[in-house]
């Protein structure tokens, strides 16, 4: 979502939710299995993002408790280029990521393998930044997004056949 890489785990952990106190909510299920240094490593970056979220249970219906407690979506958020910023529930990190040009580049990436069911990297290494910009140019209009990766795709291959 943030256009973010993550490596791999060093150490698979499973999330046993029925060995955890039933009591606690699931931030603090997730706070407590990925305390350790080690996965902090990564989840210092997803759980943020994930609290943020707080007020959705697993099926996407709004709450306000959680095991009879109030909900804490807020969390505060390191950006890649180390800036902290505070993220309010889901409103505060849907404006965060729709401002941020990396989400942008990886909505567009995303995007793109989903309608193509190819990375847009196959079709050259400017695609990518040349799709963006349209989108940008666009004000965003995913309408004129999709237009524009289709015709990326279909007319690939083709400007070598015409030399």
């Amino acid at each position: 979502m943030m256009g973010r890489s993550l490596k791999p785990p060093p150490q698979a952990v499973s999330f046993k939710d029925d060995e955890l106190d039933p009591n606690l909510t699931m931030r603090e299920k997730v706070t407590q299995v990925t305390k350790d240094r080690v996965c902090m490593g990564c989840h210092g970056t997803i759980n943020s993002l994930g609290f943020s979220l707080e007020h959705y249970d697993a099926l996407g219906r709004w709450r306000n408790e959680e095991n009879e407690k109030p909900v804490d979506a807020v969390s505060n958020y390191e950006t890649e280029d180390g800036k902290m910023i505070r993220l309010q529930g889901a409103r505060s990190l849907a404006e965060f990521a729709a401002h941020n040009e990396n989400s942008q580049k990886a909505f567009v990436r995303h995007f793109f393998h989903y309608l193509v069911k190819q990375p847009v990297n196959a079709y050259g290494v400017k695609n990518l930044e040349n799709l963006h910009r349209h989108f940008k140019k666009s004000s965003f209009n995913v309408k004129e997004l999709i237009i524009e990766i289709l015709c990326v795709a279909s007319m690939h291959g083709l400007e070598k056949e015409n030399s």
